[in-house]
């Protein structure tokens, strides 16, 4: 039986986020009132991400990170195994969330409150647009 001590420690840690993004929706859910869906929250444009509510976005997050992390640690899981070398094992994770970073609305709250994160985004997207 092979052990793959960095997989497990990484699926620990990503267990520990996917809860609280868990935990983001259902506080989203709860201050809107919505218990299915969006709500009146359809697909947004390329563009136009900073229309979305704080629900979709919280949602879209939680569903995005459900969707790419199995595939992740997989990955890591397959190069720990083959017996790659501990940094190109590292390298796995720190890049997926190195492409996670740049959207601080996506980030923890223990970094900044997610919506006035996400409004300090939308204001320096808009003011880049604008110039």
């Amino acid at each position: 039986m092979s052990h793959l001590p960095i997989t497990l420690g990484v699926a620990i840690v990503l267990g520990v986020l996917f809860l609280g993004l868990s935990i983001r929706v259902i506080m989203q859910r709860g201050r809107t009132k919505v218990s299915l869906g969006a709500g009146s929250a359809g697909g947004f444009q390329f563009g136009n991400e900073c229309d979305a509510s704080p629900l979709f976005v919280a949602i879209r997050a939680q569903a995005n990170f459900a969707e790419y992390v199995p595939f992740s640690l997989i990955l890591i899981g397959l190069n720990e195994e083959a017996g790659a070398p501990r940094a190109i094992v590292l390298a796995t994770p720190a890049s997926s969330f190195g492409l996670t970073a740049h959207r601080p609305e996506l980030l923890p709250s223990k970094w900044g409150h997610p919506e006035l994160a996400r409004a300090r985004y939308c204001n320096r997207l808009r003011r880049v647009r604008a110039s």
